[in-house]
């Protein structure tokens, strides 16, 4: 498995999750950064991945709602592609 380690450290909005995401895992160039954007990307593309978004808790302060919407598309791929994708969240 090819694992990714997404460091949420100083990410404080929406964007710059998206922009972390990008730089740290392989996008399509047209990738929406959005929720919807990156299930696409985690159920089409992640076979092996395990993505490790590590210091959770600083944008889990600053972005509550986003968060628990990313955890639980991130869940939900995880269930679509078992065995494939693992996405765990480190405080």
């Amino acid at each position: 498995m090819t694992e990714f380690v997404i460091d949420l450290k100083d990410v404080y909005t929406p964007d710059e999750l998206h922009e972390r995401i990008a730089q740290t895992i392989p996008v399509p160039e047209y990738y929406g950064a959005n929720l919807d954007a990156l299930h696409d990307v985690l159920t089409e593309q992640s076979e092996g991945w395990v993505i490790v978004f590590s210091s959770a808790s600083v944008p889990e302060t600053a972005m509550s709602k986003y968060m628990r919407n990313l955890r639980r598309m991130c869940a939900a791929a995880a269930v679509e592609n078992e065995g494939l994708l693992r996405v765990v969240f480190e405080e």
